[in-house]
């Protein structure tokens, strides 16, 4: 009985240090025996052989009927198997993964159901995926096996993205994909310092509002905000304020500060406004309007009715940024609460808004 024992305990032991001396010098994406992955598999399929002739042997040294045995055990085993077909067939799904490897440990795939996630953990009956909403996905293996999937890993680890763009009717479709093509070249081969905040904006920034449109019913209305934010904000809604205006007063920009007013009718003349100016507009409204509810509900309106990408995603998107959606808890403040706040020194720093005020509101009192 020692003896036997010792015999499976030093199996064991050669048979998981040669599984792990393999699985270290083993390289995804390099021809071998097995991949890495399938060291923990197979070493428990190992372990049940051993344990089964460790049986064995035992029994025939209690002079056992083996052959007995081994009949009942394969009547048996055959009602198990009729009864647990299903796990049995994510064990074998599991197994065909592995060999196959439409997908490892680490890389992105999205599923015909439209989830996308990093694979964290092929296993025997199920693998495991995390989403990019740190949700785990737990899928059965034998779903993987008989569905369509994209790995997004492959061939590389570059980022892929399709991106809608809209122009307006009667426009030269081969002249916008011929100007999109020379915007898309000429923005890889730069080495302006501005690439990295460009491609963010446009992928990054754009995806998060066309995102937070499609899967927020109630994209234009103040509680469609983060509880975080509509907590705080509420907490200091009857906070003094030290300049208080209308919704007149706002359109037809006549505030204390000639940034905002500059900022205020660059939008009314143009249709646009200077994209960090659009964050400190929007801003100010919070801090001079009487409660945060009207704030988001004016800034909206005057959003909608003077820009070019009114009624946009990336509209709603930016408004409610600035009452707290896509961004975290701050210092806490006067009528702020924890949302980010932004001042004229802000400004300052980021350009030169005397030149600003002076474009678009000439005359304007610094």
């Amino acid at each position: 009985m020692v003896n036997v024992v010792v015999v499976c305990v030093l199996i064991y032991r050669v048979l998981h240090e040669a599984l792990l001396w393999y699985a270290e010098r083993q390289q995804d994406g390099v021809g071998g025996v097995f991949s890495r992955q399938m060291a923990p598999m197979l070493e428990k399929v190992a372990m049940l052989f051993i344990i089964g002739g460790a049986l064995i042997v035992v029994l025939r040294h209690f002079n056992y009927d083996i052959l007995s045995l081994v009949t009942a055990l394969g009547i048996g085993s055959l009602a198990i198997g009729m009864a647990a077909k299903d796990t049995l067939a994510h064990v074998i799904s599991g197994f065909t993964l592995m060999i196959d490897r439409p997908f490892r440990i680490g890389d992105r795939i999205q599923l015909s159901g439209g989830q996308v996630g990093d694979v964290q953990d092929i296993g025997l009956r199920s693998t495991k995926i995390k989403t990019l909403d740190n949700q785990l996905l737990i899928i059965p293996n034998s779903d993987l096996c008989n569905t369509m999937l994209t790995n997004q890993a492959f061939p590389d680890n570059r980022i892929k993205g399709r991106i809608n763009v809209g122009v307006s009717y009667g426009s030269d479709v081969a002249q916008v994909k011929k100007l999109l093509v020379e915007i898309a070249l000429a923005v890889a081969d730069t080495d302006s310092p501005g690439k990295n905040a460009f491609l963010e904006e446009l992928i990054v920034r754009r995806e998060l509002a066309f995102n937070y449109v499609w899967y927020n019913r109630r994209y234009d209305e103040y509680d469609a905000l983060p509880k975080w934010a509509i907590n705080t904000l509420n907490v200091h809604a009857k906070d003094k304020r030290e300049y208080v205006y209308t919704l007149e007063q706002f359109e037809n920009a006549r505030t204390h500060d000639p940034a905002w007013n500059a900022a205020q009718m660059e939008m009314v003349l143009t249709g646009k406004m200077h994209n960090y100016m659009r964050m400190y507009w929007g801003k100010k409204i919070l801090e001079w309007t009487r409660t945060p509810r009207q704030a988001f509900e004016w800034a909206l309106y005057l959003n909608n009715k003077y820009q070019l990408d009114g009624r946009d995603p990336n509209s709603f998107a930016g408004v409610a940024w600035c009452f707290g959606k896509h961004d975290r808890p701050w210092g806490e403040r006067p009528v702020f609460g924890k949302v980010r706040y932004m001042n004229y020194e802000g400004l300052k720093r980021k350009f030169r808004p005397e030149d600003y005020i002076q474009k678009y509101l000439p005359g304007g009192d610094l």
